[in-house]
Formats: structure tokens, sequence, C-alpha cells
């Protein structure tokens, strides 16, 4: 697994080139699941733009205090891609 933090045009060249690499060093790809730390106030288009970058797992920073409603706002936008598979 990578791990990265940027927004969502930068995630998606980080990944290219993670992807680049293991093209040249003989590697596949996907075997590599893609990662991604998420800071600030996204919004459920952000996470598409996520998964569309190339994100196959995000990990949601609530700051501190806790802001919850980021973690009900991921869980509403999981539900609803879930729904529609």
């Amino acid at each position: 697994m990578w791990n990265s933090g940027a927004k969502p045009k930068e995630y998606k060249h980080k990944c290219e080139v993670l992807d680049s690499w293991c093209e040249k060093v003989g590697r596949q790809p996907p075997s590599i699941e893609h990662s991604l730390n998420i800071y600030g106030q996204p919004t459920m288009a952000t996470y598409d733009d996520y998964v569309e970058a190339g994100a196959h797992h995000m990990i949601l920073n609530v700051g501190s205090p806790w802001n919850l409603s980021l973690v009900e706002q991921l869980i509403e936008w999981r539900d609803s891609r879930q729904a529609s598979l």
C-alpha cells in the first residue's frame, strides 16, 4: 500500500508517477493499493474526484476538535456509491 496526500489533480499525477515506476521495475501497478489522507473541508464531489484520480482508501482527518460531520458526510457518500453498484 502507498499513502499520500494532495489535492485531486496532484494526487492523480502522483499515482501516475508511481504506476510508471512500477512498470519500469516490472511490478504490476494494480498490486499497490493507493491510500490518501484528506484534510480540510472536502465535499462529496471531492471524494469522487479522488476515486477518479486513483484512490482506493481514504483517511479522513477530522481536525481538532473533531468535526464528526465530515465522517457522516463520508459515510453518506460511501453508501450512495454502494447503492449504485
